[in-house]
């Protein structure tokens, strides 16, 4: 027995895709979008006294969101490859 035409024909899967993308992507973008431009709540620092506008200035982490390099490991340039 055959199924509907768009179901064998296989659109489904690419519009099932499509979907996915979507939904997908509204989730992790709509974070960024949240954050009122200029607020320094999640920031920690005062960004109003700026050169750039604060509507322009974007934040993907909180301060101090990458760890600082504690004692990194140091070697000569002669021993490198």
């Amino acid at each position: 027995m055959k199924g509907p035409a768009i179901i064998s024909s296989g659109w489904w899967v690419a519009l099932a895709a499509a979907v996915v993308t979507l939904v997908v992507g509204a989730v992790l973008v709509a974070p960024l979008f949240d954050r009122a431009p200029g607020s320094s709540q999640e920031a920690d620092f005062d960004l109003s006294d700026t050169a750039v506008p604060s509507n322009l200035i974007v934040r993907a982490m909180n301060r101090d969101g990458v760890r600082a390099l504690v004692a990194p490991m140091m070697i000569d340039a002669d021993e490198v490859d």
